[in-house]
């Protein structure tokens, strides 16, 4: 039996680490049939796996998009947004609260409310969001943590391992899934 060095079981356990975080990102944060929240998710996972290569930038990137997401996007994408719209759009909401907001109104037995207003107690600063808005601006926050992930990976020459979810032969066999499966 070969004794192990302290460095060499550091790397095999930030392997391993490594190796969790990017199949739970690849599968389970990307499932949003599974999550309430998936991009909140994705981004605390792309989080967790930037600090195992301390990718400081990419990590305050992150945060940024977390806190403001809208602030993010308008400044970063060119999203076919008018310059009357930017404005009109620009509320402080973080990626939690948008996501909930579309969670919440993009189930099929709640009523969609279509426009979100913000600054209530200023009527000449009108500041509104259509549930659109909201949708279109996911879709950019979701393609940044997509981006910044695979930066990572790339910068750091990391070779993810498919992700095998275990076979199961009956439809509700729920003493075959804890065991592992086949």
């Amino acid at each position: 039996m070969r004794a192990v060095s302290v460095g060499e079981e550091e790397n095999n356990r930030l392997e391993r680490t490594v190796q969790m975080l990017g199949q739970k990102y690849s599968y389970f944060d990307i499932n949003e049939r599974m999550l309430i929240t998936p991009l909140s998710k994705q981004l605390f996972t792309v989080i967790g796996f930037c600090r195992c290569f301390e990718a400081n930038e990419e990590i305050e990137t992150l945060k940024l998009l977390y806190k403001d997401p809208i602030s993010f996007v308008l400044k970063n994408y060119d999203t076919n947004f008018s310059e009357k719209k930017k404005i009109e759009i620009s509320i402080k909401k973080t990626l939690g609260q948008l996501e909930w907001i579309f969670y919440r109104d993009s189930h099929r037995f709640t009523s969609l409310k279509r426009e979100y207003s913000i600054d209530a107690r200023k009527p000449k600063v009108t500041k509104r969001i259509l549930f659109e808005d909201i949708t279109a601006i996911r879709g950019y926050v979701e393609m940044e943590i997509n981006k910044t992930f695979i930066k990572v990976v790339k910068k750091n020459n990391v070779n993810l391992e498919p992700f095998n979810l275990p076979v199961i032969e009956g439809t509700n066999d729920l003493n075959m899934l804890m065991e592992g499966g086949k």
